[in-house]
């Protein structure tokens, strides 16, 4: 996963299953702005439908953002 922030910025980013429940924290940090690259390995997650939530507020201007993606695991 590549995110690009614009300025500073606190980031998390989660996984969660269909149930809506935490599966896994990818990354709780503070962003400074440019390129940032996660990874995270999947081979102990099950089968199914996930879905990833980024969660971000600008540290200049207080500004949330919440951004998701869905995938699907497969064997």
């Amino acid at each position: 996963m590549i995110i690009y922030s614009v300025s500073k910025a606190d980031l998390k980013i989660d996984i969660f299953n269909l149930e809506g429940r935490l599966i896994s924290t990818l990354s709780e940090k503070n962003l400074l702005s440019g390129k940032i690259t996660l990874s995270k390995n999947i081979e102990d997650l099950a089968a199914g439908l996930y879905t990833i939530s980024a969660m971000s507020r600008d540290l200049q201007g207080g500004r949330d953002r919440i951004q998701t993606i869905k995938f699907i695991k497969s064997r």
